[in-house]
């Protein structure tokens, strides 16, 4: 016959040990458990915001374009209001195949040489431009550039011009590969009579 009070004894002895907490391996697991979903959690979180800095950057370059576009077409009308040549009047850099950079806030055009300045952005006024002097002008990642070419001339005179609209920036902080957006037009020598 079986000694049941040993029998029961054993198991009592059991059930205290499982009671006393976890064993090392199965902490260990634990730890590689919440460590690997943090992990995964930081990954997250690091994509979504460059996500969100890259889309920036394209809604801010959008913006530069169309600004660019906007300030030449300003340029060909009020050419006509003043009776002058609609699509000759400050753009001959811009007829290079280096293109022409604008800045919009303080009315210039120039040309560009191999590479067109960086737009800085002046945090005071609120707007970008090519400014030479230091005040609050931050240097900035976009590049814009403006390039013309005749489409139509008729007899010497041009009657229409295509314009593009480049604006480049790097991809990532410091990564030589650049993104670009590029608006483009075109312009008519109209008349009002």
């Amino acid at each position: 016959m079986v000694d049941r009070t040993f029998i029961h004894r054993f198991d009592m002895r059991d059930a205290v040990n499982r009671e006393r907490g976890f064993s090392l391996l199965e902490t260990i697991i634990a730890i590689m458990v919440l460590t690997l979903a943090m992990t995964a959690v930081f990954s997250l979180v690091s994509h979504g915001i460059r996500s969100v800095s890259a889309s920036s950057n394209e809604m801010v370059a959008s913006f530069l374009a169309s600004e660019g576009l906007e300030y030449i077409r300003n340029i060909r009308d009020v050419n006509v209001k003043g009776g002058k040549d609609a699509l000759l009047n400050k753009f001959s850099d811009c007829f290079s195949s280096e293109g022409c950079v604008v800045d919009a806030y303080n009315d210039t055009i120039a040309a560009c040489s191999v590479e067109c300045p960086y737009l800085k952005f002046d945090s005071g006024l609120g707007v970008y431009n090519h400014a030479t002097e230091a005040g609050n002008n931050v240097p900035t990642i976009f590049t814009r550039k403006i390039l013309m070419e005749d489409v139509r001339t008729v007899g010497g005179k041009k009657e229409e011009i295509r314009v593009r609209v480049i604006v480049s920036w790097p991809q990532f902080p410091g990564a030589a590969e650049k993104r670009s957006i590029e608006l483009q037009t075109h312009l008519f020598n109209t008349k009002f009579k």
